[in-house]
This record gives structure tokens, sequence and C-alpha cells, in this order.
């Protein structure tokens, strides 16, 4: 299942690459551009049934990811650095307008909203603690991370036909 939400997270971002117009021509194919973003929210809503399949495998059976040694530590700077970043950058580039820019930037925060769902249930692992505590605070924040990406693709979907509205 994580392999399928890598593969999918590629996928989008290859798309989205391969969809960039020059800057000259951005403003002629502005419907080109609101196209690409709604598919690339319908890609995400792919992306979204795949995390919610690896959310039931952490939640119901006890599955999660593990780090060795000190190697956490690493995961959950990483973590909280793409998280601030990628909602900087998105609120940076929604003030350009652009469709494709402002898509990439949601597609970085959906990676990062999962990089802390993932680093959450590391430290579940890594440092155990009150079972009481993580039998409610996984299916929280697992459906937390599943609704935040759910609503950043319907948004994606949503995207008026027209500048300004």
């Amino acid at each position: 299942t994580l392999g399928v939400y890598y593969v999918l997270l590629c996928v989008i971002r290859v798309y989205l690459i391969r969809s960039t117009t020059p800057p000259a021509q951005a403003a002629a194919e502005w419907s080109i551009q609101v196209r690409t973003r709604r598919r690339t929210g319908w890609l995400l809503l792919a992306l979204d049934l795949s995390l919610i399949w690896i959310a039931f495998q952490i939640v119901q059976e006890g599955r999660g990811y593990t780090y060795p040694g000190t190697l956490i530590y690493a995961a959950a700077a990483y973590a909280f650095y793409t998280l601030i970043l990628s909602v900087v950058q998105l609120v940076r580039y929604r003030q350009l307008q652009s469709p494709l820019l402002s898509a990439a930037k949601a597609i970085n925060l959906t990676s990062a909203i999962v990089a802390v769902f993932s680093l959450e249930t590391a430290m579940k692992y890594m440092f155990g603690g009150d079972e009481e505590f993580w039998r409610y605070m996984l299916p929280i924040t697992a459906a937390a991370m599943c609704i935040l990406v759910l609503l950043i693709a319907l948004s994606m979907i949503r995207t008026p036909e027209k500048r300004g509205k």
C-alpha cells in the first residue's frame, strides 16, 4: 500500500512537471492550467484512497514505521521542516494566482502531512507510552490526515474557470 502511495505521488508530480508552460504562454493558457489543476485534484483523490488504506492498516492492524537508532530525530526534523516550508510556500505562491504552482505546492503540503503522520507512528513504536493514549490518538490523527488531503483535493477540483473568481 505504501508503494501505491509513492507511485501515485510520483505520477502526480511528473504530470505537473510535464504540464508546465513557459511564463510567456501562461496567460494565454489559463484554461489549460485550470484543467491540469483539476486533473491533479482527481489524482489526489486517488492518493487519498491509498492513504485511507495505509491509515487503516496502521490503526487496525498495528502496523507502522520504525527507524533504527537516532534516525527518528532526523525524520522529525524533516517532517516539521517540510510542513513549515510547504505552508509558507502555499501562501506565497497563492498570491501569484498560478493554478499549476498552487497545485504543486498543495501536493507538497499533502506529502508533508503524510510525513508528520509517519513520524507519529514511528514515535509510538520507538518511545511507547500509554496504550490508551495511542488507541485514541492514532485514529484521530489518521482521520485528520485523510480529511485534510480530501479537502485539498476538492479545493483543487473546484478551481474557478476564470481569473479572479
